[in-house]
């Protein structure tokens, strides 16, 4: 039997909170959406932090929560990383929750694959929110 690459799912939204009322219930189904896909095509397990959190703190959107979720990832020792990006986010969140996982990916002497996942929805700046993160994460090095 083949193990499941075990795959940490971060799912970001506006920091103003006007805007995350408005956007939430559609960035959820959107999110719900891409881990029913992940999940057909198979030989991964998603691990999602969100089972933590109530509320808007089912995304990331603050910095405190980019953190929490983070820490819930590096403990469940996820051999990939995908950020999603379904509107836009700062991309300081990504970068802040990223870096918490490398570096204790590195304390292993380990690092993971990355991937920011956006969408071309028109009506959602998705697209220039994961571009902006990849901008920042790039800076990681």
């Amino acid at each position: 039997m083949m193990n499941k690459a075990k795959i940490g799912f971060l799912d970001f939204n506006d920091e103003r909170e006007h805007v995350l009322e408005e956007t939430f219930q559609k960035a959820q189904e959107l999110k719900k959406n891409v881990i029913r896909t992940l999940e057909r095509v198979g030989g991964m397990e998603i691990v999602d932090p969100v089972t933590s959190f109530n509320g808007f703190d089912k995304m990331v959107w603050r910095v405190d929560i980019a953190r929490k979720q983070a820490r819930i990832l590096t403990r469940a020792d996820i051999d990939g990383l995908i950020l999603h990006y379904s509107l836009w986010a700062s991309p300081r969140l990504a970068r802040i929750a990223t870096q918490i996982i490398l570096r204790e990916k590195k304390k292993k002497n380990g690092s993971i694959p990355i991937l920011i996942l956006t969408n071309l929805a028109p009506e959602q700046p998705g697209m220039v929110g994961g571009m902006a993160a990849a901008g920042g994460l790039d800076q990681l090095g």
